[in-house]
């Protein structure tokens, strides 16, 4: 027996995903390297921090694009909207 997932809880589903892309998009990450520029902090260790953020950044914008994908997922198993 194979269950068929609700079209409208995939549609939630997928809301849901691009909701928390959202959130990782306008997460203070992508705010770290203006703050922690030559005029805050120099060093090595100012640079190991600048080169751990780009990282960590990076990460975050990978999640966030792999939420998008699959929320894409999530609506094409969902299918067409149907007409109301």
């Amino acid at each position: 027996m194979t269950l068929t997932p609700d079209p409208d809880d995939l549609r939630a589903r997928a809301r849901a995903l691009r909701s928390l892309a959202a959130r990782l998009d306008a997460s203070v990450i992508h705010e770290l390297r203006a703050v922690a520029g030559d005029d805050t902090w120099r060093g090595p260790t100012a640079d190991a921090f600048v080169a751990d953020a780009q990282r960590a950044e990076r990460r975050c914008d990978e999640a966030s694009e792999e939420l998008r994908a699959a929320a894409r997922e999530l609506e094409r198993a969902a299918g067409p909207v149907a007409a109301r």
